[in-house]
């Protein structure tokens, strides 16, 4: 592993390549769109793995607090940034959530880990699943879940047509 690998990611870190592999086994057809929607997944993820660090009190090393920063984060911030987003820490940019928070070494995080790996994997897949819908499937909301009206007499949601 070279130093610059947290500059620019693996092609894939390890739960997005065993998830790609079985991706692909099931619907290789998602597997362009898979690929095309990781980086902004990851930026998604990473920004909000960067607000929490702005607002929880997690044990950080002393000194890692002041050493960590990038785009500003409010509490309320909900939007997707785009691919390519970085937080820097010690004056080197990430743009993987899972290696920022390996390189804090947060005592304990193998689990958070685990789950900020696959909450990319979750978004890019959900990404890609909307970009990718089948084409004999039609786009008109036709399906067993649609809803016969907004609102019943009653006021009350209809109830799904079957």
């Amino acid at each position: 592993m070279r130093a610059t690998d947290h500059l620019q990611p693996p092609a894939l870190r390890h739960a997005e390549s065993a998830f790609a592999a079985e991706l692909h086994s099931v619907r290789p057809d998602l597997d362009a769109a898979f690929a095309a929607a990781l980086p902004g997944a990851r930026a998604a993820v990473l920004a909000r793995l960067w607000r929490a660090l702005q607002i929880e009190p997690l044990p950080l090393a002393p000194g890692v607090r002041r050493s960590l920063n990038g785009p500003e984060r409010r509490f309320y911030d909900v939007d997707a940034p785009v691919a390519g987003y970085t937080v820097n820490l010690d004056g080197a940019a990430y743009t993987h959530p899972g290696a920022l928070l390996e390189a804090l070494s947060l005592p304990g995080a193998g689990t958070l880990l685990a789950e900020i790996e696959h909450s990319v994997v979750s978004l890019a897949l959900s990404r890609a699943g909307t970009c990718a819908l089948p084409t004999d499937h039609p786009a008109d909301a036709s399906g067993p879940l649609r809803t016969a009206g907004s609102l019943g007499a009653a006021g009350s949601l209809a109830q799904p047509v079957r």
